[in-house]
């Protein structure tokens, strides 16, 4: 009995990227598979009558809210596969992509497929590493380079291209919707939580995307403030709950640097209300890490 899986497509403010992605899963989808997209755009409905016309294979759901954490829980709970693969709304699927995907799931033992990602803009590259992903215990910053050759399990995997078996969902919850904004390091704290609980992460290179970074929509939305502070909060978030309840000297110093660039004017003096809206944001955070321990929601059924 063939394995069912259901690729689900988050997308914000990215209609014609959406598209493309969409015009490389029809050539090269399983034959049993579901396509889900969570559709956060203000115009989601009127969009969802154009693309559903060019592509009728697709379920659209539309959210008002913009949240990448609900957006992949919601598509999770809508679907049916026994795999559950995420793309981001401005890739294309490799011939082989979802083969590979299925046939890593097939072995025993793994449970989560992070597939790679070829960057398709001269602007945006990989970090220059030997390792898929690593981050540094000490601050909490995160490097990946996930177009490497190398086989085998690794420490996270990266949102825009990574499969999942369904009874993870069930046994070790879903993505965390305390991190704010479009998107930040959500990904990378489920990943650490389902190894936690045995569910290690597995890196196939044999299973190809292409990235064409797209600067509308999606986790450019935000003003370049409110992202920094999203970003900070989310990271303060993600070391609270894996890496260290107080911060090392080191992160200490991380923050201090990340607050002085969001806080700094033009005249290199700086803004007391940014700097408030730092400290802010770093409450906020530690209260959410807080909930997060306490509320982890599961996949039912």
């Amino acid at each position: 009995m063939p394995v069912k899986i259901s690729i689900i497509i988050p997308t914000y403010k990215r209609h014609a990227s959406l598209e493309r992605t969409l015009t490389s899963i029809a050539q090269y989808k399983p034959a049993d598979s579901e396509i889900i997209i969570v559709d956060q755009s203000p115009d989601s409905k009127k969009q969802s009558q154009t693309l559903c016309k060019q592509f009728p294979f697709v379920r659209y759901i539309h959210l008002s809210k913009p949240s990448l954490p609900n957006a992949r829980n919601t598509g999770i709970i809508n679907s049916s596969g026994s795999i559950i693969l995420f793309l981001d709304d401005d890739t294309t699927a490799h011939p082989d992509c979802f083969n590979e995907h299925l046939a890593a799931h097939a072995r025993n033992g793994i449970f989560a497929v992070a597939g790679r990602i070829k960057q398709m803009n001269k602007n945006v590259s990989w970090a220059e590493t030997h390792t898929v992903a690593s981050i540094d215990s000490q601050t909490g910053e995160t490097t990946g380079n996930f177009d490497l050759d190398y086989d085998g399990d690794i420490l996270y995997a990266t949102g825009g291209h990574m499969s999942i078996k369904r009874n993870v969902f069930k046994n070790a919850g879903l993505f965390n919707t305390f991190f704010i904004g479009n998107a930040l390091f959500e990904d990378i704290e489920f990943s650490l939580r389902i190894r936690k609980r045995g569910y290690p992460v597995y890196y196939n290179p044999k299973a190809i995307i292409s990235h064409y970074p797209d600067n509308k929509g999606g986790c450019h939305e935000s003003n370049n403030t409110l992202y920094l502070l999203e970003r900070l909060h989310n990271h303060i978030l993600f070391y609270t709950m894996h890496l260290n309840v107080i911060p090392s000297k080191e992160c200490f110093i991380y923050i201090k640097n990340l607050m002085e660039y969001i806080s700094r004017k033009e005249n290199n003096s700086h803004s007391i209300f940014k700097f408030c809206l730092c400290l802010l944001f770093i409450f906020k955070a530690y209260v959410n890490a807080g909930i997060s321990f306490l509320y982890n929601p599961k996949l039912s059924g």
